[in-house]
């Protein structure tokens, strides 16, 4: 039978996805208040939740993530997931909630166990209300450049014969990267999360957040922001070009990424969702579509409590 427990002081899953530690959930909440559950069975931990409240009633998983909604393994019974998400909205519900928002995790990372969330957060009354396009390459023996198109390669090439190189970042290169990225943005599109921000989780996770740089003649001209999610997924949070680089300097510092994850045994290269607010972005498709990123769909649901 499936327990809750609300911002208790276990332990979460550690096999549990980045989104879902506990630990991450503590950075968020210092800014928004928000609760932390989990679902203990005979009392052991089989699975966990957060939801946060940006505004009055409204409740959102994630807070900041890729996704959030419910972690528990993928074997779990589906009963079981759908008891852990009733009792989780009954407790929001005793908080005066008015509205509950979940982004699903990409149907690529484990399309079975993200259709059983989707058939128990309907049977509990939520409803999809978006979707977005999210690309991702998966990681097997060909090397990068065997998956992407052949006017990448010439690129590559080119780039590496021109003296560009890619290599993990040491720790003290972290905030200039950052600020690459930052300013290689365009005004109307900024990073979504401020430095500070960015050197917590680095504090909070050093084994599973990494700077890749792209370097000539030493000074970075390209970066790569990822996390590893899980035992099988990196994704790429940021990622992109010194303001003015010629010649997408990125491919080598992914490629880097690429080659890198394959040797730690991963198998996803989420390259996130392709879209600009909720609109799918054809330029941002389209590159990731030359590198051999496939796509997959990320569904965001929602229940209105007012509607009963």
């Amino acid at each position: 039978m499936i327990e809750l427990e609300v911002d208790g002081e276990a332990l979460g899953l550690p096999k549990a996805d980045l989104f879902f530690q506990p630990e991450f959930f503590a950075l968020h909440r210092k800014h928004f208040p928000g609760h932390y559950f989990r679902a203990l069975d005979k009392g052991t931990v089989v699975g966990v939740s957060a939801f946060f409240a940006k505004q009055p009633g409204h409740f959102e998983s994630p807070l900041r993530g890729s996704y959030g909604g419910f972690w528990m393994p993928s074997d779990t019974k589906l009963a079981s997931l759908e008891i852990f998400v009733e009792k989780v909205t009954g407790f929001l519900i005793g908080e005066s909630a008015t509205r509950l928002s979940i982004v699903l995790p990409p149907l690529a990372y484990d399309p079975a166990w993200t259709s059983s969330q989707f058939a128990a957060l309907s049977d509990a009354g939520f409803r999809p209300v978006g979707w977005e396009v999210n690309q991702h390459l998966p990681l097997c023996d060909n090397p990068f450049r065997r998956t992407v198109l052949k006017e990448k390669r010439r690129q590559l090439n080119k780039l590496e014969k021109g003296g560009i190189v890619a290599r993990i970042a040491e720790s003290d290169s972290f905030r200039t990267l950052y600020e690459l990225l930052a300013k290689g943005r365009k005004d109307d599109v900024p990073l979504s999360m401020t430095w500070p921000q960015v050197a917590e989780m680095f504090e909070a996770f050093p084994e599973r957040v990494l700077f890749i740089e792209a370097v000539r003649d030493g000074a970075p001209i390209a970066a790569v922001l990822a996390l590893i999610l899980n035992e099988r997924v990196v994704y790429t949070l940021y990622y992109g070009n010194e303001l003015g680089a010629e010649g997408s300097p990125v491919l080598v510092a992914l490629q880097h990424l690429y080659e890198w994850s394959l040797e730690k045994g991963l198998t996803v290269l989420d390259l996130g969702a392709s879209s600009i607010r909720g609109q799918t972005s054809h330029p941002i498709y389209d590159f990731k579509a030359s590198i051999g990123a496939r796509p997959s769909m990320k569904f965001w649901m929602e229940r209105d409590l007012r509607r009963g």
